[in-house]
């Protein structure tokens, strides 16, 4: 059916007289009868018993009455109240009710049948009493395609608080292949009371056809015509479509009727939706009256203060007028737009397109009176724009200068340009988007920077500077001002918007009036009107500004309120700045350890912790020049950040993704990117601080920038004054990058450690989550698969300097991350956020370079626990695993490697020494390999591993395929693809695994290394992992239990990490990974064999032992030194030492050579020393069956009482001091020796006593 609207032509009124208009042929329509998908919404087409009028007796989780059709009802916390009740105030016969006394979540769901390749819309109404949840009550819908959920999901506005009914709604579209959607009715987590009525789900409705009736038509000025159309269907509600006039000067349009205004032609378009098929006609505006452009209206007289941008006339000047500045030393004068630049007098003189003299304007400009605000306003604008310090003869400048030309050419083109449009730019029309708000005024800052921009050719344009303004104020009225509330995201309102909007002021500054200032900035006060809070304006959701908000927070007030020079609100900032600079003890914010905690419990250094200390640079830059300055004590704090915090996560210009949360699924902030945030931060803050201070910050800046071959941070840096800053850096022969030595962070508070080792040159991170941390973060739709990312995965940072960039994230199996104990279980997209069930996470340090870490771990559902150590020795790395247990039947891999072949790079992997050939995609299953050595190209990327533990080991190279969306839903980009090696291990309930990795090896020496192999595990099962490097002389131990444990003649008995190293002194670092503060443990020692160090430990003599207690602070390590006592006991005395031994062997341990570990242990001499020497790892059950001597209760004494202490037997007391046992076999008698029994080591040459 067709339907056509058609309306009687109005004549307008002149003079009192009615004149008639004729319509004459002028132009031929154009107009295009429209095939697409142009649609309206229809009839209610699916939910049933959506204003709940058909009940019954309740069943299940409803209360005395249930809805009908509304059968799934869904409680994932609490106990809600669900339940049909009568609205008698609404006069409606029922309504839904969900009521929540203790926090709860819950969700009443229909689901409902729809039609592929639609677009629905599902509305309704919800009334809220008190509700605090943190999304509050809405609808949300899920789309099914046969059974399997599809994202993304559809949500309605939020209501919280107490709200009367509000209508609600969303939209949904179903692709190929959906055939199901779930209305769900939402309260999320939290308390109060929510009511939902008239649920419906529209379809809508197809316009096949849409035509304007008239084909010519001419307008004379002064008629308004209503122009006739057709649609089809007739049901069509034509009150959805969209009007528009190309030149609204000539004529305008609303609804189809237009107005002729002036003479001229314009384009009327008629469209619907955002398909971008429209109907057009052009239509002429004629008129008798002579043309005559008439200049606008000015005063004669003017008055400007230099700096200040003043536009002479009340509308733009027509072209036939010229202008001409008498004096150009007071100011600059293009087109009707005047800079002054200097206090006098001066005259513009009009002139005609006849050159005739027509008029002329008196100027004066009057001195500028700065003050500090002033000062610190072009602080601020100095690092938001910086055009001071612009050089044209620098390429990159120009580079950066060019793009932002590009750029403003582009947005200032598609800028609605009408005197009252709807919309400034097309694809920032929805509303319903809180992003687009920023967005807006993020586009607008890029064209005022123009019109400021002495080197731009948009400097001082009229028109532009006119469309800045207008579209200012168009903002203002229409989306930012003290009447809107927040629909949406909360950040746009409070933190995006505001400061782009700062931003504008800042550059424009001069340019506006003191009233437009105010007008402009007064509603940054109704969304954030404390400075410490977040949700300022929402009573029920107000909470405490932390961390990277409270910098972004207070960096809005500050700004405001310096441009609108309230001395008061800026110390209130400032004094808000504060706040976050010292150390927290729980919760969110920086700890003494280097931690970084946001969100609660999720690690977030590189993220949040970024947003914090690039806002802090960048607020320092503009206070600590002026009395405002933060004095250099409570700076302290900072300077610390940078160098416990952020230095350590760096590696030659690369920031750890462990630390960067949900921000690593983000295609445009990768690795290198992030650390550019940092690295722009230090050489900010170094350029207000003290000179030894500048120099450090520096000379770290430099190295990183110079050891990065991979990415351009010249190009990245930002403004101009940030590319002024870190050329002149590089051009400074006086500084130089300085390389960081050595070192080994535990994060304990936020379970993460970063290693670096100078002499090879290569970085090393174990990402982990305790009861303390969340395992992942995934928000907004961004990091959908994270799953595994905390779950004890290893990053290995070397040469391959793009290995964590060049779409990593996008296309890694995320099943399959290095250092991850996993089941195969197919995971839902964001699922499984959730702290662990141990805080048995974390490790000890010894000398900053070595250490010990432990992982008590339960998986994501419980389904897979496991003991999880690593054992950090110089340039190896031993990872090792026991006690793995599964109620799942998906099959269970422990993840060893998953590296991304460096593009352009044939990389190759060999077994066991020989290369071998990997067919891609095709897996291989090799049967207990000893080694494998990854060759990409030259030693600094390539990577050998030794296996300590038998197993079938799968290695698998493929080229993965993704994209940035599957990852992040906001991510546009098309696929893109790596080349991967993976290598795994099959595990089983009850196995183990074991194995070591030498980063940064050539392959002759990791063949060396693997020959002479010097680690050996020693025990790896359920009570405890201990490792022993024979050629550090180091023993690492993690105790999971409080039971004794026996290493060099050292007893140890408390759950905890503990490294030990013999040299001259033994050594020891404890740490107890659980932070409990104030931990007592213990250990006892011979006092026949040691002494210890120092008098500031607790020590008390027990039988023939002395027990020591040593008193642990929240995961911080703690160094016992024990001297050894030279005196030998009878029977030492009575059979001396083999005659092979050498005291300059004994004094120089770390000085062995192969030949005498060959002829002393020609086990070692095999080229799988792993299999020779312990065969017992070849099974699950080896550690705790084949080495009784290491932590037996024959060797291990009952634990000390620290009331009634427990007497060690006889048996025990001779165990210790000689190291005789009965009963032990030849392998074990050499492990006990090498513990401190009957043998010695020297030089990694183990000798025994003579009998």
């Amino acid at each position: 059916m067709k339907v056509a609207f058609t309306l009687l032509r109005r004549d307008s009124l002149k003079g009192g007289r009615i004149r008639m208009k004729k319509i004459s042929l002028l132009i031929g329509l154009s107009c295009f009868f429209i095939s697409q998908s142009l649609v309206a919404y229809g009839e209610n087409s699916g939910v049933k018993n959506g204003d709940f009028t058909q009940v019954r007796t309740a069943t299940g989780k409803w209360h005395e009455q249930e809805a009908l059709h509304w059968n799934d009802v869904w409680v994932a916390k609490g106990k809600p109240g669900i339940s049909i009740i009568s609205d008698e105030g609404e006069q409606t016969n029922n309504i839904l009710k969900i009521a929540a006394t203790e926090v709860s979540r819950v969700a009443i769901s229909q689901d409902i049948p729809v039609l592929e390749n639609q677009e629905y819309e599902v509305t309704g109404r919800i009334k809220t009493e008190s509700v605090t949840a943190s999304q509050g009550a809405r609808i949300r819908v899920l789309r099914y395609a046969n059974g399997k959920q599809i994202d993304p999901l559809s949500y309605s506005n939020n209501v919280l608080g107490t709200k009367d009914w509000q209508n609600v709604k969303t939209k949904v579209n179903t692709e190929q292949g959906i055939d199901t959607i779930r209305v769900q009715l939402f309260l999320e987590e939290g308390t109060g009371t929510a009511y939902f009525d008239d649920i419906q789900l529209t379809k809508k409705e197809t316009l096949t056809s849409l035509a304007f009736k008239e084909t010519q038509l001419i307008l004379e000025k002064g008629t308004t015509e209503t122009l006739a159309f057709e649609v089809v269907p007739a049901t069509f509600p034509v009150e959805e479509l969209t009007w528009h006039s190309s030149n609204e000067k000539v004529l305008t349009v609303a609804g189809g009727e237009v107005t002729a205004l002036g003479k001229g032609i314009s384009t009327v378009s008629v469209t619907y939706g955002d398909s971008g098929v429209k109907a057009q006609v052009v239509i002429e505006v004629t008129s008798d009256e002579p043309v005559t452009e008439e200049l606008p209206a000015f005063e004669k007289s003017q008055e400007v203060t230099v700096s200040e941008m003043k536009l002479l006339f009340s509308e733009q000047l027509p072209e036939n007028y010229q202008l001409k500045l008498e004096n150009s030393e007071i100011g600059q004068l293009k087109g009707g737009v005047f800079l002054a630049q200097q206090a006098g007098q001066t005259q513009v003189s009009i002139f005609d397109s006849e050159n005739q003299l027509v008029d002329e304007i008196q100027l004066t400009v009057t001195p500028q009176r700065t003050d500090e605000f002033d000062r610190m306003r072009q602080g601020w604008q100095g690092i938001i724009f910086g055009d001071q310090y612009y050089q044209g003869d620098n390429q990159q400048m120009n580079d950066t200068h060019e793009l932002k030309e590009q750029t403003v050419k582009k947005i200032w083109e598609s800028l609605n340009k009408n005197d009252n449009p709807p919309y400034l730019w097309e694809h920032l029309k929805d509303q319903a988007d809180s992003s687009t708000l920023t967005k807006n005024y993020r586009e607008l800052y890029k064209l005022a920077e123009a019109v400021v921009n002495p080197y731009s050719t948009y400097y001082l344009n009229e028109a532009l500077y006119r469309d800045v303004l207008r579209s200012l104020e168009w903002l203002y009225i229409h989306r930012y001002n003290e009447n809107v509330v927040i629909t949406g995201n909360w950040w746009d309102f409070e933190i995006g918007t505001p400061r782009a909007l700062n931003d504008i002021v800042t550059v424009l500054y001069g340019g506006l009036t003191k009233e437009q200032i105010s007008r402009y900035l007064t509603p940054i006060d109704t969304f954030v009107p404390d400075v410490h809070y977040i949700f300022g304006s929402i009573p029920e959701r107000k909470q405490l500004a932390l961390g990277g908000n409270q910098i972004d927070i207070g960096k809005v007030k500050l700004i405001q309120n310096l441009l609108l020079k309230n001395d008061v609100e800026v110390k209130t900032a400032i004094s808000a700045l504060q706040t976050v600079l010292p150390y927290v003890t729980e919760g969110e914010g920086f700890y003494r350890d280097g931690s970084f905690i946001s969100h609660t419990n999720v690690a977030y250094t590189g993220a949040y912790g970024n947003v914090l200390i690039e806002g802090l640079s960048q607020l320092l830059t503009v206070i600590q020049p002026t009395s405002y300055a933060i004095s250099e004590e409570d700076l302290s704090n900072v300077y610390e950040w940078l160098e416990n915090a952020f230095q350590p996560i760096l590696y030659k210009g690369s920031l750890m993704d462990m630390t960067r949360g949900r921000s690593m699924s983000r295609s445009a902030l990768q690795d290198h990117q992030a650390a550019v945030e940092v690295l722009r931060a230090m050489l900010r803050i170094a350029e207000i601080s003290t000179a030894e201070k500048q120099l450090a910050l520096k000379q770290v800046v430099k190295y990183h920038l110079l050891a990065d071959s991979y990415f351009d941070y010249v190009a990245s840096a930002g403004s101009f004054r940030d590319i002024s800053l870190v050329q002149n850096l590089l051009s400074n022969p006086e500084i130089a990058g300085r390389q960081p030595v050595s070192y080994l962070r535990n994060f304990a508070h936020m379970d993460k450690i970063a290693y670096y080792n100078s002499q090879k040159d290569f970085a090393f991170g174990i990402s982990l989550h305790s009861k303390r941390t969340q395992n992942y973060e995934d928000m907004n739709n961004e990091n959908r698969r994270g799953w595994y990312t905390g779950d004890g995965m290893t990053y290995l940072y070397n040469d391959d300097l793009s290995h964590y960039s060049d779409d990593y994230w996008a296309t890694v199996d995320p099943y399959r991350l290095p250092g991850t104990t996993v089941t195969r279980e197919k995971r839902a997209d964001g699922s499984g956020e959730t702290v662990g069930q141990s805080d048995f996470v974390g490790g000890t340090v010894l000398d900053d370079q070595f250490g010990v870490f432990s992982m008590d771990f339960n998986n994501w559902n419980q389904s897979l626990t496991a003991k999880k150590g690593w054992f950090m020795f110089g340039d190896k790395i031993v990872a090792v695993g026991s006690d793995i247990q599964t109620t799942s039947t998906d099959s269970l891999e422990t993840i060893i490697e998953n590296r991304k072949v460096p593009r352009g790079t044939e990389s190759q992997l060999m077994i066991n020494g020989e290369v071998t050939a990997l067919t891609a995609g095709e897996e291989q299953n090799i049967a207990k390999p000893v080694t494998m050595y990854l060759d990409n190209g030259r030693e600094s990327r390539n990577i050998g591993y030794q296996f300590l533990v038998k197993g079938n080991i799968h290695v698998l190279r493929d080229n993965r395929v993704g994209a940035w969306g599957d990852i992040n839903h906001a991510e546009k980009g098309g696929p893109v693809s790596n080349q991967f090696m993976t290598i795994w291990q099959e595990q089983q309930a009850n196995s183990t695994y074991g194995y070591i990795i030498y980063p940064n090896i050539g392959v002759e020496a990791f063949t060396k290394a693997a020959k002479m192999n010097q680690i050996e595990i020693l025990k790896n099962d359920e009570d405890s992992q201990i490792v022993v490097d024979h050629e550090l002389g180091m023993t690492g131990l993690i105790n999971y239990q409080t039971k004794a444990q026996k290493i060099a003649g050292l007893t140890f008995y408390d759950k905890g990490t503990y490294l030990l190293k013999e040299a001259e002194t033994v050594t020891i670092s404890l740490a107890d990974p659980t932070l409990t503060p104030n931990k007592v443990v213990t250990f006892s020692y011979d006092p026949l064999k040691y002494k210890i160090i120092g008098d500031k430990l607790n020590t008390k003599t027990q039988g023939s032992e002395v027990v020591v207690e040593v008193v642990l602070q929240s995961g911080e390590s703690q160094k016992v030194e024990l001297a050894k006592i030279s005196n030998e006991t009878d029977d030492s005395s009575s059979e001396p030492e083999s005659s092979t031994s050498e005291p300059t062997t004994t004094k120089e341990p770390e000085s062995s050579t192969s030949e005498p570990a060959t002829t002393k242990e020609p086990e070692s001499s095999t080229s799988e020393p792993a299999t020779t020497k312990e065969p017992e790892n070849s099974s699950s059950e080896q550690a705790t069956t084949k080495e009784p001597g290491n932590a037996s209760s024959e060797l291990a004494p009952t634990r000390p009482s620290r009331g009634n202490q427990n007497q060690l037997t006889k048996e025990q007391e001779k165990a210790q001091i000689t190291g005789k046992l009965p009963q032990t076999s030849e392998k074990t008698s050499r492990i006990i020796g090498s513990l401190g029994g009957g043998l010695l080591i020297i030089g990694g040459i183990i000798m025994r006593r003579k009998e």
